[in-house]
Formats: C-alpha cells, sequence, structure tokens
C-alpha cells in the first residue's frame, strides 16, 4: 500500500519447517511478527488484511459507522481465519491509494520485490467482518501518554501542521508544530474556543528524526479502583522534545473517544493547523504513567 519509500507492507516471513509467520512493517518505522504459523497441508492460505491506509479517511463515513473507527488505527491480519497480527498504527492521511498485491513497491527491510508463491484470488472484505474477529476492544483503549519519532518536513515555513487532536468539532484539544523558518518551529496547544500557550522558537533539522514526548488529560484512561497512577497528568498537557520540555501548562481537556485521538491529522477543523502532518511518523508507543513522571517538567518549566 503505497510507493517510493512510503506506505505500509504486509509481508510473508518462511520459518523452519512447514509454518510462516505474517509481518506488517511501515517504510522507516518498526517491524511486527506474528507468531510462526503452520501452513495448511494443501499449501492454500486465506489472508485477510486491514490496514488503517485502506480504510476511508472521510470523517462522515464513521459518524456513520462508529464501530468501524478501531480499524481506521489499526493493522490486523488474519491467517485461516484467525486473527495473528493485531497493532496500532499511524496511518498517513491523503497516502497514496495505489494497492498492490504480491509485489512490493514501497521497498522496507524486509520483503523481496515479489511473492514467489501464486495468488488464487483477491478479493475486498466487509469491514465489520475483519472487526468482530480481529480483538480490536485493546486497539480502541486510550494510550496515555505517547512518545512518537518523526521527522519534520522541508519547505513549511509559516504553516501550521497538526501532531495530536482529540476530541470533536468545536470541543477539541490540539498539539500543533507552527514553522517559523526552514529550521525554527514552535510548538503549541490549542483547546477549542480558548486558545493555549505556544513554545520558545526551537532549532530543528529536517533530515533528523525526533522524539516528541507529551501527555493531555484527553489522552488518558477513565479513573478505576484504587490509585490513579495518572492522577497528576490529568489537568495538565506536558510536551517535551528530544527530552527538553517545551511547553507545559494546566488546561481543562474535552472530553474524547479512543477513536477521537489522532496522530498526524486535525479532521475536527480549527484554525490553527492544516489538516496533515507533512514530515514523516516514524513511530508511536504510549509511555507508562512510572516512565513519564520521570521526565515530567514542572509548571515552572513553561516556555
Amino acid at each position: 500500500m503505497g510507493q517510493g519509500g512510503r506506505g505500509d507492507i504486509v509481508f510473508i516471513y518462511y520459518q523452519p519447517g512447514n509454518r510462516v509467520s505474517l509481518g506488517w512493517e511501515q517504510a522507516g518505522g518498526e517491524v511486527l511478527l506474528s507468531e510462526p504459523q503452520e501452513v495448511p497441508a494443501d499449501g492454500v492460505c486465506e489472508i485477510v488484511i486491514s490496514l488503517g491506509s485502506l480504510m476511508p479517511s472521510e470523517q462522515d463515513f464513521y459518524q456513520r459507522n462508529p464501530e468501524l473507527t478501531p480499524l481506521r488505527g489499526a493493522a490486523v491480519v488474519q491467517f485461516t481465519g484467525r486473527t495473528v497480527l493485531s497493532a496500532r498504527g499511524v496511518f498517513a492521511p491523503g497516502a497514496t491509494k495505489r494497492v498492490v498485491a504480491g509485489a512490493n513497491v514501497v521497498g522496507g527491510a524486509m520483503a523481496t520485490a515479489y511473492f514467489q508463491g501464486r495468488l488464487e484470488e483477491v478479493t475486498t472484505v466487509e469491514p465489520g467482518k475483519v472487526l468482530s474477529a480481529s480483538g480490536t476492544e485493546e486497539l480502541a483503549s486510550y494510550p496515555g501518554p505517547i512518545r512518537i519519532r518523526l521527522r519534520f518536513p522541508q519547505g513549511r515555513a509559516g504553516y501550521g501542521e497538526p501532531l495530536v487532536v482529540t476530541g470533536a468539532t468545536g470541543a477539541g484539544d490540539i498539539v500543533y508544530v507552527r514553522y517559523e523558518s526552514e529550521r525554527r518551529l514552535r510548538i503549541g496547544f490549542d483547546h477549542w474556543n480558548k486558545g493555549g500557550p505556544v513554545s520558545r522558537r526551537i532549532e530543528y533539522d529536517p533530515g533528523t528524526a525526533h522524539e516528541l514526548m507529551l501527555s493531555l488529560g484527553s489522552l488518558l484512561p477513565s479513573t478505576g479502583p484504587g490509585d490513579d497512577a495518572f492522577a497528576p497528568l490529568r489537568r495538565r498537557c506536558s510536551i517535551l522534545l528530544d527530552d527538553k520540555p517545551v511547553l507545559v501548562c494546566e488546561s481543562e481537556f474535552y472530553p474524547a473517544t479512543p477513536a477521537q485521538i489522532f496522530v498526524g491529522e486535525n479532521p475536527i477543523g480549527g484554525s490553527t493547523t492544516s489538516p496533515a502532518f507533512a514530515g514523516q511518523i516514524v513511530s508511536v508507543e504510549s509511555v507508562k504513567p512510572e516512565q513519564w513522571t520521570a521526565f515530567m517538567p514542572p509548571l515552572a518549566d513553561r516556555q
């Protein structure tokens, strides 16, 4: 799915004996591999693939079909009727819709150029059938604080782009980047109808992968019984870039469901950003509360 070094690759990895693993790679990102699976005696396998980049991008589609929103941010691979790989993913909005079966048009580190077996048939599958067998309950959970590895784009001076967006039109929270020159940017937080602070100027290198760590109250799961590990974070926006605090503030947050959490895209509108991040999202992962509090800057560090 994609072309020329940008996109998603679902591949087959041959294990010893009559076994294979199914894998998923985003060019330049992490590679995930399933547990080894036995190939049926007749060698005929049915593989079902669902990627966020294969799902519709129009927001009104998910308003009409809210049960399908977990698939928008997920990679799910099923092998002979069982889900063998299921993971969160970040899928570039507006990515090319070039979909190819049996040939690798993207590149990446794992797959060769062509599948050496035989494709008997390629058909579409109703998303609901994938959802019912995908175990997407975990995919639909709140991520908590997150770590994003990314590369900022070139040639975007004067533009604002989304980094993380939560909520809905008229009731959302937006963390965004605004490019002031080819090597200087600011990171801002916008609480809809109230605005928010903007960081100092930050030097950056468009050719280098940077690490962004951030926590918003709208990324956090609801409180459960006993101690609330996220209590210090629920009313705070905290953002670090390359382990340095760049923006810290107290704020209210609009309610958001897991399906209303977006990385690198802004489907809810607003005046601070364009619809999509133009750089490259390399990886996104959750950060455990105990890991985050070790980095959590005090409010005195606000810029």
